[in-house]
């Protein structure tokens, strides 16, 4: 493997096919989330399926505990460095013997603890099978993080669609028969994810194995340790901001409220969606740009930046003021009360755009000490909100909840003095555009004018996803790992 740089065209062609690859998995997985919802509130009562989407929650928390940080130590250290090939072997093997040895311990702790966190994390609801279950899918996908880590780096986007469609597609065959053949209920949703890693191993286990025989240099620790270290309180923090409002639902409001909210989440956590897939771009690209440091690359990663919020401000706009035609035509009037949380959910999705942009920075430019103090800042905001509007406001309280930590976290790192992203005309006017579509989402919503304002909305929209498509093809050239 080698550093290379390619001609302008090839490399914003690429950026263009990895998105695009990147893209097909995930719309596969959510689109099949979405239209098997109704099958989902078919078979499952709604306390059963609030058990599921809870459980499911804890599970995401478990795969970021099991070897935190560990994605961004192979990205940063083994695939973004200008080094020679022993080199990069050299730190593959250093970074995986600490990611095996992570692996080892929080795994060991967690089946150690296992009835005790449970029973916080899942009250009501046995450790045996839903823990133990959950914590193996975690460990499992954890080691597939050096495979995937490497397609990305290496620019196969092919290939890292195609694993996750292969996982996707046997998920959900077996959640499929699981719940309508062998009548297994919420536990139905667990085994499927668990086994879509158990059938994927040979592909995936091999890079990590590889990596832990070619050895490990203490000297390479101490440098690698802030990427990692400040990786736990990172993915503490993107879980509890994504799960966390579905345990304390569960502790407060009962599993009905979670079957509703979840149900919600499910349709505005498309911008979430997105943004997920976008970031295996944002993320190199920002590297990549900030490398040099030069005056040009920052110009163009600010108007990169620009283009990205615009997107998503557009979207938002959309979602927002289409929120309850969705949930007519998608989910069924049983579930009309999530349609006035949507647009909570999309202010909440609309602002990890910008927390992405600056964790990518910070991290690009080794300023970690203050993404730590944003992770803390979020979650203590997420828990204070949570517990104050729950008890009175339901699911719209907990909605309000992710909108406050995800502004008060925005805020904090978009105040810093390394923050050289702004704020310019165009995404001021969107901004504009966005409130005042929450606004009318959630007080309007239905008939024939919020239909009318939906196409209209949706054709800006339309323009902005045009624009952006020809700003990844205007990216300068910049070097690449191959």
């Amino acid at each position: 493997m080698q550093v290379s740089s390619s001609n302008t065209s090839g490399r914003a062609r690429s950026v263009r096919a990895n998105v695009a690859w990147y893209a097909v998995p995930r719309m596969v997985s959510r689109g099949s989330a979405l239209l098997l919802l109704p099958v989902y509130t078919r078979v499952l009562s709604p306390a059963d399926l609030g058990t599921a989407m809870v459980v499911l929650a804890v599970g995401g928390v478990l795969s970021l505990v099991v070897a935190p940080g560990i994605d961004a130590a192979y990205f940063r250290w083994v695939y973004q460095a200008p080094v020679s090939a022993d080199e990069r072997a050299r730190r593959a093997g250093t970074v995986a013997a600490a990611h095996f040895g992570l692996l080892v311990v929080t795994v060991a702790a967690l089946v150690g603890g296992a009835e005790r966190i449970s029973g916080w994390l899942l009250p009501g609801i046995p450790a045996w099978p839903f823990f133990h279950l959950i914590l193996a899918t975690a460990a499992l996908g954890s080691i597939a993080v050096p495979r995937q880590t490497a397609w990305r780096a290496e620019r196969r986007a092919e290939r890292f669609a195609a694993f996750e469609i292969a996982y996707s597609a046997t998920a959900i065959t077996v959640t499929l028969i699981a719940l309508l053949a062998g009548g297994l209920g919420a536990l139905s949703l667990v085994l499927g994810n668990l086994v879509g890693w158990v059938v994927l191993l040979p592909w995936y286990a091999g890079q990590f194995m590889r990596n832990l025989r070619r050895g490990w240099d203490t000297s390479l620790v101490s440098s690698m340790a802030p990427i990692v270290l400040v990786g736990l309180p990172l993915a503490l923090s993107s879980w509890a901001l994504s799960a966390l409002d579905r345990i304390f639902l569960n502790r407060l409001a009962g599993t009905l409220e979670v079957g509703l909210y979840s149900a919600a989440y499910q349709v505005g956590a498309g911008i979430t969606l997105i943004a997920i897939i976008l970031q295996k771009e944002w993320q190199p690209i920002t590297f990549n740009l900030m490398r040099d440091g030069n005056d040009g690359q920052i110009e163009t990663l600010r108007r990169f930046w620009e283009g990205s919020a615009c997107v998503f401000l557009a979207f938002g706009s959309l979602l927002a003021v289409t929120a309850r035609l969705i949930v007519d035509v998608a989910l069924g009037e049983e579930f009309l009360a999530s349609a006035a949380i949507i647009p909570l959910i999309a202010v909440a999705a609309v602002l990890r755009v910008p927390r992405a942009f600056m964790m990518n920075v910070s991290l690009a430019s080794g300023r970690t000490r203050d993404l730590a103090t944003e992770s803390v800042l979020s979650v203590a905001v997420f828990v204070v909100a949570n517990l104050a509007l729950i008890p009175p406001l339901g699911i719209r309280g907990a909605a309000l909840a992710g909108v406050l930590a995800h502004g008060a976290g925005s805020l904090f790192l978009f105040s810093r003095r390394w923050n050289m992203l702004g704020v310019d005309r165009r995404m001021g006017i969107w901004v504009v555009v966005f409130i005042l579509s929450v606004v009318f989402g959630s007080v309007v919503g239905d008939g024939g004018f919020a239909s009318f304002t939906g196409v209209v909305v949706g054709a800006f929209f339309a323009r902005e996803v045009a624009a952006y498509w020809r700003l990844l093809g205007d990216l300068p050239q910049h070097t690449s790992v191959q």
